[in-house]
């Protein structure tokens, strides 16, 4: 007789003496804008953002940040720490000492060559991303998010 293997179980949250009732799942602002640069350069992998990735395909021009998150296997952490608001996010990431920057840079390129312009001057690098990232949030997602609202 074969044994059918185990499935994984999908993890619970349930209320009780820890407060897991006032556990709150959300997907960070900055991450916001990642998926939003991703969609952007790669208009064809999201079917369902393609008309919009059309419409907004030349609105921003963040090309750093496109290099970093179209090779990533792991995006660094500096870019999308964590917060409460798009601007303590922001600030956190210009908080980042270069050495991390160079760092997660480093394993967002992982086994490939990381273009010599961003490890250069990591502090740099790190100041750029963070204003194209704000340029992002202001340009592509800001403005959805008020007329949700």
């Amino acid at each position: 007789m074969r044994r059918r293997p185990r499935r994984a179980r999908s993890p619970q949250i349930l209320p009780g003496e820890v407060g897991a009732q006032h556990v709150r799942l959300a997907i960070s602002p900055l991450e916001e804008v990642l998926n939003a640069v991703r969609a952007l350069s790669r208009p064809g992998r999201s079917p369902v953002h393609a008309r919009w990735a059309t419409a907004n395909r030349t609105a921003v021009d963040v090309p750093e940040l496109v290099t970093v998150d179209l090779r990533r296997r792991v995006l660094p952490d500096f870019l999308s720490p964590p917060a409460d608001s798009v601007d303590a996010q922001l600030k956190r990431s210009l908080q980042t000492p270069a050495e991390q920057v160079r760092l997660e840079l480093e394993m967002a390129f992982a086994g490939r060559d990381v273009p010599p312009e961003l490890l250069a001057d990591p502090a740099r690098t790190r100041d750029l991303l963070a204003h194209q990232v704000r340029e992002c949030w202001t340009t592509l997602i800001e403005p959805v998010l008020a007329t949700a609202a």
